[in-house]
């Protein structure tokens, strides 16, 4: 896991307040850029999908920070205060 978030162009948080209510395309919310960093507030699991379709079910603790470059969180997602940054 990182443990140093980079200065970032963007940011965005999701499931600040409880789990998603619906799958995130990050790809379209970064305007057509990949993440390059997550950090989780909450723990859970984040279940993502790679380039090509891949998914990845991949478990955080509380304050977790990780390099990721997914395209989309899907909304069966545990983890909650998800920021993205772009």
């Amino acid at each position: 896991m990182i443990t140093q978030i980079d200065a970032a162009s963007r940011s965005k948080t999701y499931a600040a307040a409880g789990p998603l209510a619906a799958d995130v395309d990050l790809y379209a919310e970064g305007g057509g850029v990949l993440p390059r960093r997550i950090r989780i507030a909450t723990a859970g699991t984040l279940h993502v999908v790679y380039e090509g379709g891949v998914e990845d079910t991949i478990t955080y603790a509380n304050s977790d920070v990780d390099a990721i470059k997914a395209y989309i969180i899907k909304a069966d997602s545990t983890a909650q205060g998800i920021t993205v940054y772009w």
